[in-house]
Protein backbone atom coordinates (compact mmCIF):
# COMPACT_ATOMS: atom_id res chain seq x y z
CA UNK A 1 0.00 0.00 0.00
CA UNK A 2 2.86 1.91 1.01
CA UNK A 3 4.65 1.64 -2.01
CA UNK A 4 1.36 2.30 -4.31
CA UNK A 5 1.13 6.03 -2.55
CA UNK A 6 4.80 7.07 -3.08
CA UNK A 7 4.45 5.94 -6.67
CA UNK A 8 1.36 8.30 -6.65
CA UNK A 9 3.05 10.55 -5.28
CA UNK A 10 6.06 10.57 -7.24
CA UNK A 11 3.78 10.48 -10.69
CA UNK A 12 2.07 13.40 -9.33
CA UNK A 13 4.84 15.80 -8.90
CA UNK A 14 6.11 14.96 -12.68
CA UNK A 15 2.90 16.41 -13.87
CA UNK A 16 2.66 18.76 -11.17
CA UNK A 17 6.28 20.28 -12.29
CA UNK A 18 5.54 19.86 -15.91
CA UNK A 19 2.08 22.27 -15.34
CA UNK A 20 4.84 24.89 -13.78
CA UNK A 21 6.75 24.84 -16.60
CA UNK A 22 4.31 25.22 -19.22
CA UNK A 23 2.51 27.75 -16.74
CA UNK A 24 5.82 30.29 -16.57
CA UNK A 25 6.58 29.49 -20.50
CA UNK A 26 3.26 30.72 -21.36
CA UNK A 27 3.41 33.61 -19.05
CA UNK A 28 6.17 34.46 -20.28
CA UNK A 29 5.44 34.49 -23.83
CA UNK A 30 2.91 36.84 -22.45
CA UNK A 31 4.89 39.01 -21.03
CA UNK A 32 7.61 39.09 -23.85
CA UNK A 33 4.97 40.14 -26.36
CA UNK A 34 4.17 43.03 -24.16
CA UNK A 35 8.02 44.09 -24.48
CA UNK A 36 8.12 47.07 -27.00
CA UNK A 37 11.71 45.84 -27.87
CA UNK A 38 11.92 42.37 -28.40
CA UNK A 39 14.59 41.08 -28.84
CA UNK A 40 16.14 36.98 -28.30
CA UNK A 41 17.35 38.64 -24.93
CA UNK A 42 13.85 40.23 -23.56
CA UNK A 43 12.53 36.72 -24.36
CA UNK A 44 14.80 34.22 -22.59
CA UNK A 45 14.55 37.07 -19.81
CA UNK A 46 10.97 36.87 -19.38
CA UNK A 47 11.08 33.30 -19.65
CA UNK A 48 13.53 32.43 -17.46
CA UNK A 49 11.44 34.75 -14.91
CA UNK A 50 8.41 33.32 -15.66
CA UNK A 51 9.96 29.63 -15.26
CA UNK A 52 11.67 30.22 -11.83
CA UNK A 53 8.95 32.21 -10.32
CA UNK A 54 6.55 28.79 -10.86
CA UNK A 55 9.42 26.88 -9.21
CA UNK A 56 9.53 29.33 -5.88
CA UNK A 57 5.61 28.83 -5.87
CA UNK A 58 5.90 26.00 -3.38
CA UNK A 59 8.20 27.57 -0.95
CA UNK A 60 5.81 30.34 -0.81
CA UNK A 61 3.00 28.13 0.01
CA UNK A 62 5.02 26.37 2.38
CA UNK A 63 6.36 29.98 4.25
CA UNK A 64 2.23 30.82 4.38
CA UNK A 65 1.62 27.38 5.87
CA UNK A 66 -0.73 26.18 3.11
CA UNK A 67 -0.89 22.28 2.46
CA UNK A 68 -2.41 22.86 -1.30
CA UNK A 69 1.06 20.85 -2.91
CA UNK A 70 0.77 18.47 -0.45
CA UNK A 71 -3.14 17.81 -0.66
CA UNK A 72 -2.27 17.48 -4.29
CA UNK A 73 0.48 14.97 -4.14
CA UNK A 74 -1.43 12.85 -1.80
CA UNK A 75 -4.46 13.08 -3.87
CA UNK A 76 -5.39 10.09 -6.00
CA UNK A 77 -5.60 12.23 -9.17
CA UNK A 78 -3.92 15.56 -9.72
CA UNK A 79 -6.59 16.64 -12.10
CA UNK A 80 -8.81 18.04 -9.07
CA UNK A 81 -10.16 21.21 -8.54
CA UNK A 82 -6.69 22.00 -6.14
CA UNK A 83 -4.76 21.82 -9.26
CA UNK A 84 -6.17 24.72 -10.75
CA UNK A 85 -5.68 26.80 -7.93
CA UNK A 86 -2.29 26.19 -7.53
CA UNK A 87 -1.93 26.59 -11.24
CA UNK A 88 -3.61 30.02 -10.52
CA UNK A 89 -0.85 30.71 -8.13
CA UNK A 90 1.66 29.72 -10.75
CA UNK A 91 0.52 32.20 -13.28
CA UNK A 92 0.67 34.84 -10.68
CA UNK A 93 3.98 34.14 -9.25
CA UNK A 94 5.18 33.85 -13.09
CA UNK A 95 3.01 37.51 -14.83
CA UNK A 96 4.62 39.15 -11.75
CA UNK A 97 7.81 37.13 -11.72
CA UNK A 98 10.48 39.95 -10.62
CA UNK A 99 8.32 41.46 -7.81
CA UNK A 100 7.37 38.05 -6.79
CA UNK A 101 10.71 36.87 -6.14
CA UNK A 102 11.70 40.25 -4.90
CA UNK A 103 8.70 39.86 -2.13
CA UNK A 104 10.22 36.22 -1.75
CA UNK A 105 13.58 37.18 -1.15
CA UNK A 106 12.27 39.67 1.49
CA UNK A 107 10.29 37.29 3.65
CA UNK A 108 12.87 34.81 3.61
CA UNK A 109 15.56 37.38 5.03
CA UNK A 110 13.26 38.39 7.25
CA UNK A 111 12.36 34.83 8.63
CA UNK A 112 15.72 33.90 8.64
CA UNK A 113 16.64 37.31 10.82
CA UNK A 114 14.05 36.28 13.02
CA UNK A 115 15.19 32.92 13.83
CA UNK A 116 18.78 34.31 14.05
CA UNK A 117 17.31 36.30 17.18
CA UNK A 118 15.27 33.26 18.01
CA UNK A 119 18.38 31.50 18.41
CA UNK A 120 20.31 34.43 20.27
CA UNK A 121 17.38 34.62 22.84
CA UNK A 122 17.58 30.80 23.26
CA UNK A 123 21.32 31.04 24.18
CA UNK A 124 20.78 33.76 26.55
CA UNK A 125 18.15 31.76 28.39
CA UNK A 126 20.36 28.76 28.38
CA UNK A 127 23.59 31.18 29.35
CA UNK A 128 20.51 32.15 32.27
CA UNK A 129 20.23 28.53 33.18
CA UNK A 130 24.10 27.81 33.58
CA UNK A 131 24.33 30.53 35.93
CA UNK A 132 22.03 28.83 38.13
CA UNK A 133 23.91 25.52 37.62
CA UNK A 134 26.03 24.49 40.94
CA UNK A 135 28.47 21.89 41.71
CA UNK A 136 28.73 21.09 45.49
CA UNK A 137 32.21 18.88 45.06
CA UNK A 138 34.01 21.51 47.70
CA UNK A 139 32.68 21.63 51.49
CA UNK A 140 34.63 24.26 53.31
CA UNK A 141 33.42 26.07 55.73
CA UNK A 142 34.53 29.45 56.86
CA UNK A 143 34.39 30.78 60.39
CA UNK A 144 33.34 34.56 62.00
CA UNK A 145 37.42 35.29 62.34
CA UNK A 146 37.93 34.17 58.53
CA UNK A 147 35.92 37.71 57.62
CA UNK A 148 37.78 41.07 59.03
CA UNK A 149 35.66 43.30 60.26
CA UNK A 150 32.79 41.06 60.96
CA UNK A 151 31.33 41.68 64.60
CA UNK A 152 30.76 38.28 65.80
CA UNK A 153 27.87 39.65 67.73
CA UNK A 154 25.78 39.36 63.97
CA UNK A 155 25.85 35.38 64.02
CA UNK A 156 22.38 35.08 62.71
CA UNK A 157 23.20 37.06 59.23
CA UNK A 158 26.74 35.84 59.67
CA UNK A 159 25.49 32.48 58.68
CA UNK A 160 23.62 33.22 55.77
CA UNK A 161 26.50 35.07 54.34
CA UNK A 162 28.37 32.35 55.04
CA UNK A 163 25.33 30.20 52.52
CA UNK A 164 25.49 32.96 49.93
CA UNK A 165 29.09 33.02 49.54
CA UNK A 166 29.24 29.13 49.56
CA UNK A 167 26.62 29.04 47.10
CA UNK A 168 28.73 31.64 44.35
CA UNK A 169 32.43 29.76 45.19
CA UNK A 170 30.77 26.27 44.64
CA UNK A 171 29.26 26.98 41.35
CA UNK A 172 30.38 26.21 37.92
CA UNK A 173 30.18 29.49 37.56
CA UNK A 174 31.74 32.56 38.64
CA UNK A 175 28.48 35.17 38.78
CA UNK A 176 25.09 33.89 39.55
CA UNK A 177 21.64 35.76 39.52
CA UNK A 178 19.40 37.04 42.24
CA UNK A 179 16.83 34.60 41.45
CA UNK A 180 18.81 31.26 41.63
CA UNK A 181 20.89 32.12 44.99
CA UNK A 182 17.46 33.12 46.43
CA UNK A 183 16.25 29.10 45.52
CA UNK A 184 19.03 27.50 46.07
CA UNK A 185 19.78 29.10 50.10
CA UNK A 186 15.46 29.19 50.37
CA UNK A 187 16.19 33.23 51.50
CA UNK A 188 13.83 35.82 50.08
CA UNK A 189 15.24 37.49 47.10
CA UNK A 190 14.69 41.25 49.27
CA UNK A 191 16.36 39.58 52.33
CA UNK A 192 19.63 38.62 50.00
CA UNK A 193 19.97 42.03 49.14
CA UNK A 194 20.19 43.50 52.03
CA UNK A 195 22.63 40.93 52.97
CA UNK A 196 24.57 42.00 50.00
CA UNK A 197 24.80 45.52 51.40
CA UNK A 198 26.68 44.14 54.28
CA UNK A 199 28.85 42.04 52.17
CA UNK A 200 29.83 45.06 49.57
CA UNK A 201 30.60 47.12 53.12
CA UNK A 202 32.78 43.90 54.06
CA UNK A 203 34.12 43.98 49.97
CA UNK A 204 33.22 40.14 49.97
CA UNK A 205 31.37 40.63 46.89
CA UNK A 206 31.14 42.26 42.72
CA UNK A 207 28.55 42.35 40.63
CA UNK A 208 28.00 43.21 36.87
CA UNK A 209 25.21 43.04 34.61
CA UNK A 210 24.35 40.07 32.33
CA UNK A 211 23.94 40.15 28.50
CA UNK A 212 20.02 39.73 29.24
CA UNK A 213 20.74 43.51 31.16
CA UNK A 214 20.38 41.63 34.72
CA UNK A 215 22.57 42.37 37.77
CA UNK A 216 24.65 39.09 38.38
CA UNK A 217 26.40 38.23 41.70
CA UNK A 218 30.14 37.23 42.27
CA UNK A 219 32.83 36.99 45.18
CA UNK A 220 35.24 39.26 44.79
CA UNK A 221 39.18 38.50 45.45
CA UNK A 222 38.93 39.49 48.93
CA UNK A 223 35.92 36.69 48.73
CA UNK A 224 37.81 34.08 47.10
CA UNK A 225 40.66 34.29 49.03
CA UNK A 226 39.29 33.34 52.21
CA UNK A 227 37.96 29.80 50.69
CA UNK A 228 41.17 29.20 48.62
CA UNK A 229 43.49 29.97 51.73
CA UNK A 230 41.18 27.65 53.82
CA UNK A 231 41.96 25.35 50.86
CA UNK A 232 45.83 25.67 51.36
Amino acid sequence: METTIEKLMEYNIYILFIFMVLTGTICGLTLFLREQKQNIKTFLINIFYSIIATLTVPLFLNLISSELVKTILEGKSVYKPQLLVYIGFCALAALYSKSFLEKMYSKISEDLNKAKEQIEETRNDVESLQDALVEKERNIDITVEDINGFNKKEEEIFKKILLLMKAIYNSTFKYRTLHSLSKEIEIPEDEIITIFAKMKKLRLIITKESKQGNTIFGLSELGVSIFTNKES
